[in-house]
């Protein structure tokens, strides 16, 4: 009988050890890039996601040096990629783009990207796509070239797992001392 529960328990360790780890999605690259410097001010925004993400209309908001937010409309999202129009509203200079979206297993996806308008910046269609460094951190500070992704809640999913593997690590323990004792008996 104890052999059994050794056996068991030994499985079932194993089998949430050898479960994939669960990976956050992230900003892969966007349209403008981050940290990049334009010459004239982009007619649409695109961010491409590590995994598929769903969006809504607010989910894309570029905000200018003075506060005024740009006019956004078409915001999409197809699979792994989230593309909107937009139209200047405000001065040039460092602009705000932020973002927040949900990823398919239902956590938010959120962050913040700048790049520079150059004075006497006019509209027209972006095509330059160059992929941004991405880091995950608490505090939003954005660096030339750098996107920085601000998660919007926690996740406390890893918390349940180090139980799992504290609780199957502590099942192995007793059952190896039981099957000790049990041998010198």
């Amino acid at each position: 009988m104890l052999r059994r529960f050794v056996v068991v328990a030994a499985s079932a360790t194993l089998l949430v050890l050898g479960a994939p780890a669960h990976a956050h999605v992230e900003l892969d690259s966007s349209t403008p890039a981050g940290g990049a410097s334009l010459a004239t001010a982009p007619t649409s925004v695109r961010l491409v996601f590590t995994a598929p993400v769903s969006a809504n209309p607010g989910s894309v908001k570029i905000t200018a040096p003075d506060g005024e937010q740009w006019r956004v409309t078409g915001v999409e999202a197809a699979g792994t990629t989230v593309t909107a129009d937009v139209e200047l509203v405000g001065p040039t200079g460092p602009q705000t783009l932020a973002y927040r979206v949900t990823s398919d297993d239902g956590h938010i996806v959120a962050g913040t990207l700048q790049f520079t308008l150059k004075p006497s910046a006019a509209p027209t269609t972006t095509t330059t796509t160059a992929p941004p460094t991405t880091t995950t951190t608490t505090t939003a500070v954005a660096a030339q070239g750098t996107a920085v992704s601000t998660p919007a809640a926690p996740d406390e999913g890893m918390g349940a797992w180090l139980w799992v593997l504290v609780g199957g690590a502590a099942v192995l323990v007793v059952g190896a001392v039981a099957l000790a004792a049990r041998a010198r008996s």
